[in-house]
């Protein structure tokens, strides 16, 4: 009688088990899923942040800044001076 309770015990925790198991694998591929979705999620915006770097550090972007937003212009001819041109 002994034998048979305890094989049922043992029968019980491995099903036990398997079942602890089966569940903790299925939380695991939720997991893994959602890490995927964010990590497309994170390389889009990672391109999308290099295009806008290379836009605004471009010469043409940075020279059209500098005239809108600071004023800057290229000098004149009269306000050019130059310094230490050997002849």
């Amino acid at each position: 009688m002994r034998a048979v309770l305890f094989g049922l015990l043992l029968i019980l925790s491995g099903l036990l088990l398997l079942t602890v198991v089966r569940i903790k694998a299925l939380h695991l591929k939720y997991e893994i899923s959602g890490l995927q979705q964010e990590k497309g999620e994170l390389m889009r915006r990672k391109k999308e942040l290099e295009l806008e770097l290379a836009l605004l550090t471009s010469p043409a972007e940075i020279e059209r800044r500098a005239k809108a937003e600071l004023g800057m212009r290229y000098p004149r001819a009269h306000e050019v001076i130059v310094i230490g041109v050997e002849r």
